[in-house]
């Protein structure tokens, strides 16, 4: 009766995240708080099935998902890799494993408003192993709202576990949605519905990316 009434809340309930989220003191104390609205809102959002089922519908390519495949980890991904990723960090997430986490703050007047490394977090069939660390640029936080960066810790999160997508300079169509990281902050941002722009992406992340 206990186990069933336990399962009964389980499903009722939204998944409780047990990562130990870091906000770096690189951040003022107005800061600080911004930032931990922004960290709230992307974990309502960042595992929400709409929002995956979003971000296939619009998603196109997984092209650049694939070449960091190939590169690093040395498999195919046949379109499931973010699938994968997802439904390991769900599964983490309800038996409390999911993988820390570290937001960390820089300030630069440049075009960049969010840095993430690439494969820091790998998802494995018995659980996602490493620890998420992303960078916000301190410069930009006051140009979006909380939802917006919310969004953009998606996006980064998504590089983190080997997701890539071309530089602006190098391909025009960098943020087009088409590409899976895009489709996948621009469903964050739009809390699950498609996207209607095709360059729906307003900031740009940064070089540590590619």
């Amino acid at each position: 009766m206990l186990a069933t009434l336990a399962l009964f809340f389980q499903i009722l309930l939204p998944a409780t995240f047990a990562s130990n989220v870091e906000i770096s003191d690189d951040f003022t104390k107005e800061e600080k708080a911004f930032v931990e609205r922004i960290r709230a809102r992307a974990w309502d959002l960042i595992l929400q099935e709409s929002v995956e089922r979003c971000t296939l519908r619009r998603r196109n390519k997984w092209l650049y998902s694939q070449v960091v495949l190939d590169l690093y980890l040395g498999f195919n991904n046949d379109g499931s890799f973010f699938s994968r990723n997802m439904s390991a960090l769900r599964d983490a997430s309800n038996k409390g494993t999911f993988p820390d986490m570290l937001i960390q703050g820089y300030y630069a007047k440049d075009y960049t408003w969010a840095l993430g490394d690439l494969n820091l977090v790998q998802t494995f069939s018995t659980g996602p192993k490493g620890k998420f660390v992303i960078q916000l640029n301190r410069y930009h936080l006051d140009e979006g709202d909380v939802l917006g960066w919310a969004s953009v810790v998606g996006h980064e999160m998504l590089h983190n576990m080997g997701h890539l997508h071309p530089r602006l300079e190098d391909d025009a169509n960098a943020y087009n949605n088409d590409l899976e990281i895009n489709a996948y902050q621009s469903c964050i941002k739009s809390e699950g519905s498609a996207p209607t722009n095709h360059f729906a992406l307003t900031y740009r992340c940064g070089g540590r990316t590619r």
